[in-house]
């Protein structure tokens, strides 16, 4: 059987090359970014648990190179015993990727995750499905005046029980279809309108509603409710709605990371408060081995590991929807960044 030369298999092999990378190309490197991305973030979370600030560099161009080269020789020998054609050939490829990153930081940082999220998003966050009782303990200080549980020094407290309350009504009410929203676009302007429809509810929707309204002090009988973003205490016709930034959001979570008694003690860090399982938004273990592939994510840091079991699905669902939460922040148009690329070949 006569053989193709190396030249020829190589020509063949590069016809197919751009195909056949992208089908393999794009989940790894998907795969690669959303790896990068969790332990970046658990990262930066158990750095505000040690008082130290987070840094975050987003993955900005990925421009993926090949190079396929080859080289052949052909040639006819004789001698007193035989004769023929002899053949050879090399071939070599060669992927190298040129990975650019781009720091968040000044005017960006500050609008990516000091920004509080806006209520809008919260309540179409509701619409696509989210319990009341998971947004609102997660994205929300206070509602009308009734104020969230907070483990941050600045603002340590007990939720106020009206407040568990309503997202316990809240999310009944939703799951029964006892709540809607409207958008209301008046020119460059929009208003998000919570409504109560009223058209064939059932007597256990209109005791929702009424305890919802009771609850945050709104007039009795109007079925659509303004919601809006302030410190006021709300009520009447308005729903107003003090909620939280990523950063903040962060904090909150970094207090619920459990750090090794050792680093307390040493005042690497402070002891974590008394936290109630049933308000608890993230459980973060620590210790000195590396959990390995019962982890969804693992970090190392002060010579320990952090993570995230695989079964917790509780935490995997928060620290997941932080990723989501990012973009209802309006990051703007930002200056010209600086940039680092990073040759990965």
């Amino acid at each position: 059987m006569r053989r193709l030369p190396t030249v020829v298999l190589l020509a063949l092999t590069a016809c197919g090359l751009g195909p056949t990378q992208l089908r393999t190309d794009r989940i790894n490197y998907t795969e690669a970014i959303a790896d990068s991305w969790k332990k970046q973030m658990l990262l930066n979370i158990v750095k505000l648990r040690y008082m130290d600030a987070p840094v975050f560099l987003d993955v900005q161009q990925i421009l993926a190179g090949y190079t396929l080269e080859g080289s052949a020789s052909a040639g006819w020998s004789e001698n007193g015993l035989a004769q023929g054609w002899t053949t050879g050939g090399t071939g070599r490829f060669i992927n190298r990727p040129t990975i650019t990153y781009r720091p968040v930081s000044g005017a960006e940082f500050a609008k990516s995750f000091m920004t509080p999220i806006p209520p809008s998003a919260v309540i179409f966050l509701m619409q696509a499905g989210y319990a009341a009782d998971y947004l609102f303990p997660l994205c929300v200080q206070s509602i009308n005046g009734l104020r969230n549980y907070s483990g941050t020094k600045s603002m340590q407290g007990d939720a106020d029980d009206r407040f568990v309350q309503l997202v316990k009504a809240l999310a009944k009410a939703q799951a029964s279809g006892a709540v809607g929203l409207r958008v209301e676009q008046k020119g460059a302007t929009s208003a998000t309108v919570l409504v109560f429809p009223k058209q064939d509810a059932d007597p256990e929707s209109d005791a929702l509603v009424r305890e919802i309204t009771e609850l945050l002090r709104l007039e009795p009988g109007r079925s659509e409710f303004k919601v809006e973003y302030s410190t006021a205490p709300g009520g009447s016709d308005k729903i107003v709605m003090l909620t939280r930034s990523a950063l903040t959001i962060m904090f909150e979570l970094a207090v619920q990371v459990d750090v090794p008694e050792e680093h307390s003690r040493k005042g690497y860090t402070v002891p974590a408060p008394p936290v109630d399982e049933a308000i608890r938004l993230i459980r973060v273990h620590s210790g000195t081995s590396n959990p390995g592939k019962d982890a969804f994510v693992a970090i190392q840091h002060e010579d320990h590991w952090f993570w995230i079991r695989k079964d917790d699905l509780a935490a995997k669902r928060t620290f997941s929807f932080i990723r989501l939460l990012f973009g209802f922040v309006d990051k703007g148009a930002p200056p010209p960044p600086t940039l680092v690329t990073v040759p990965a070949g």
